[in-house]
């Protein structure tokens, strides 16, 4: 019994010192680490959305300076198409003066609408009905009184309705020049197109060829503008369009 006694005593003895030495943690001190973990937590979460907000308004930033960059080139490009329907209805303004002062052959020749279909504007089978006369006639009064809208329309509405006359080269030439005005070169694109592949034997053939040459110059198609010039001069040497040809292939391609 004493040396149960001894043992139990030694063993206290050893133990009080160990006890004495582990630090007793309270409830306060476990809720401020928690709450110092969910203020970092808080703090992380914070930093990773200003970073995502900062990065989303830089790509915004960039968006913008992009569509103001095509903004601009968009306002660049419709100023240069109104500047070149300025020019073209200029130019057919001076040709309808010139022709209302009997100012020069050429200018007439190029404005006139011939009472009757000569040889070199008549179409195989062709439509010379007098309401496809009268309804040409009336379309191409326009021109002269400067009502190029009302014009367009007229034009338009006759190669609708008289697809097969003598003068429907005439009339698709006439829209070829009212879309210019317009610049709307597409579409004066397909006009003079209409010319050049169903009207090879007309004499609004020469102009039709050198306008698409143009046309296709300034929309970045060099080669074939060049090709289509040196046609018109080689095959068309008497064409009083001719000249112009010459000196814009000189101009552009020399």
């Amino acid at each position: 019994m004493k040396a149960l006694y001894l043992i139990a005593a030694t063993a206290l003895a050893v133990a009080v010192p160990v006890l004495a030495d582990v630090k007793v943690v309270d409830s306060v001190s476990v809720e401020a680490g928690k709450k110092a973990e969910q203020q970092q937590r808080s703090s992380d979460a914070q930093a990773q959305a200003n970073a995502e907000l900062y990065y989303q308004l830089q790509r915004l930033q960039e968006e913008v300076m992009r569509l103001q960059g095509q903004l601009e080139e968009q306002q660049h490009q419709l100023s240069q198409l109104k500047q070149q329907g300025m020019d073209n209805y200029l130019n057919l303004d001076k040709r309808l003066s010139a022709l209302e002062q009997g100012g020069g052959s050429a200018a007439a020749s190029a404005m006139t609408a011939p009472a009757k279909p000569a040889a070199a504007e008549t179409t195989a089978g062709a439509d010379t009905s007098e309401a496809a006369v009268a309804a040409y006639q009336k379309a191409y009064d326009l021109i002269p009184k400067r009502q190029f809208g009302k014009a367009r329309t007229a034009f338009e509405a006759f190669v609708e309705d008289y697809p097969d006359t003598s003068y429907e080269a005439n009339a698709w030439y006439w829209l070829g020049e009212l879309y210019l005005i317009d610049a709307d070169k597409g579409k004066a694109k397909q006009a003079f197109t209409t010319i050049l592949s169903d009207h090879k034997g007309h004499n609004k053939y020469p102009e039709a060829l050198y306008k698409m040459a143009v046309l296709n110059y300034e929309q970045g198609d060099k080669t074939t503008a060049e090709q289509q010039l040196q046609t018109l001069i080689d095959s068309y040497p008497n064409a009083a369009v001719v000249d112009k040809a010459r000196s814009f292939l000189q101009k552009n391609f020399q």
